[in-house]
């Protein structure tokens, strides 16, 4: 059972150098400093982010999309395996996997190209693309497993590939982080984009 570490315990920690009221006023001070932002970063925190770098689409199509890439950053608390992973990364693999099937009609290959590229500006991604397939393969498995799947994407997904050709192909992402080069080797993107 994790207990509380009272004032009194850290001003004899400190040997009595701080008083407890030096320790509550230095905490207000911070707090202060911080606005109260105190809460770590978490994936549906990311997933808000990478959404509005998303480029104009319909607002249902964009509405969906938020939706259905929230549910996939909240599977991840149910698997241990990602408790290593950064928000961020289990972010954009539920972006990509929320998208991923979505009909070009919907979205185009130009705006997913895009957007993409605009994520990829925002923030520098420490995954390898073999990285990132497999957070989404254990997000789409931890998906089927869900009532969500059951009840709503069991014939769309059957006529789906989940992870199509063409899109890894455009989120091919390069092993090599060390070379200060974007890890999106735009080189062999479609001439769509």
């Amino acid at each position: 059972n994790p207990r509380k570490i009272t004032l009194m315990s850290l001003s004899g920690l400190s040997r009595g150098e701080f008083s407890t009221r030096n320790i509550e006023e230095m905490e207000m001070l911070i707090l202060e400093k911080l606005n109260w932002n105190v809460y770590p970063p978490t994936a549906a925190s990311y997933v808000h982010i990478f959404i509005s770098l998303m480029p104009p689409i319909r607002p249902s199509v964009k509405n969906t999309i938020l939706q259905r890439a929230c549910f996939f950053s909240e599977l991840a608390l149910f698997e241990y395996a990602f408790i290593t992973e950064r928000p961020s990364t289990i972010a954009l693999a539920a972006v990509l996997n929320s998208i991923d099937g979505l009909d070009i009609t919907l979205m185009s290959l130009r705006d997913r190209c895009k957007f993409i590229s605009d994520i990829e500006d925002l923030c520098v991604l420490d995954k390898s693309m073999k990285d990132i397939l497999r957070l989404r393969e254990c997000l789409w498995e931890l998906y089927t497993l869900s009532d969500q799947y059951e009840q709503h994407d069991v014939e769309a997904l059957a006529s789906n590939s989940i992870l199509s050709n063409d899109y890894i192909h455009l989120l091919k992402l390069q092993d090599n982080k060390s070379n200060g080069m974007s890890p999106v080797d735009v080189s062999s993107l479609p001439e769509s984009c």
